[in-house]
């Protein structure tokens, strides 16, 4: 039987299992392998609608935005994702560890070859994405990628992070450790009973 993985649901793991992480982190894991509705607060707010903004200034809408530096991020990155596939969900079956998984993902963008996740932040310090589940789940979800760029907008200033094949941990390495830390914090029935897909 087949369990679903998601990278919001690894990195949640990892926020919770950081050592400098607070109770905070920990409540919000276990909300999220409880499968518990999560809390929409402002900066997820912010993040949906920049990267609508973007989405459909890459489709050839115009859209009105809140400041002269959001209007410059939104054409900046609305052009580079000109005629990419949007929003493109990819699923695969991976075994780990002796058990079945099906990793799930949907991309912000798919161009040329490359992966594109649109990011709203509030503070940006180069490579914070970096050790992110992101860019390898989606790298294994979408083999003819060459490469996974998160397009990031501070409200000031747009950056961008690139990654190659062979330059971060394969997803089943980190997927591995997941199995590994449920069994032994004793939360492996939770998630399979939360994330559990019936056939």
């Amino acid at each position: 039987m087949p369990y679903k993985v998601t990278c919001t649901l690894l990195n949640s793991w990892l926020r919770a299992t950081d050592p400098d992480a607070g109770e905070e982190a920990f409540a919000s894991f276990l909300d999220l392998l409880e499968r518990k509705p999560q809390k929409d607060n402002k900066a997820m707010q912010e993040g949906r609608r920049f990267e609508d903004l973007v989405s459909q200034r890459a489709c050839g809408l115009t859209v009105v935005c809140e400041s002269e530096a959001e209007a410059r991020a939104v054409a900046k990155f609305g052009q580079r994702l000109a005629d990419a596939q949007m929003q493109v969900r990819a699923e695969k079956p991976m075994s780990v560890a002796g058990m079945d998984f099906l990793l799930v993902g949907v991309a912000d963008a798919l161009h040329a070859g490359i992966l594109s996740d649109i990011k709203r932040v509030r503070r940006y310090e180069y490579g914070k994405y970096q050790f992110s589940t992101q860019h390898p789940m989606y790298m294994e979800l979408f083999p003819e990628a060459l490469r996974f760029d998160y397009l990031i907008f501070d409200g000031s200033y747009c950056y961008r992070e690139k990654y190659r094949r062979g330059s971060f941990q394969p997803i089943e390495q980190t997927i591995k450790a997941f199995v590994d830390y449920l069994q032994a914090a004793d939360l492996m029935d939770v998630y399979k009973k939360h994330w559990r897909i019936d056939e």
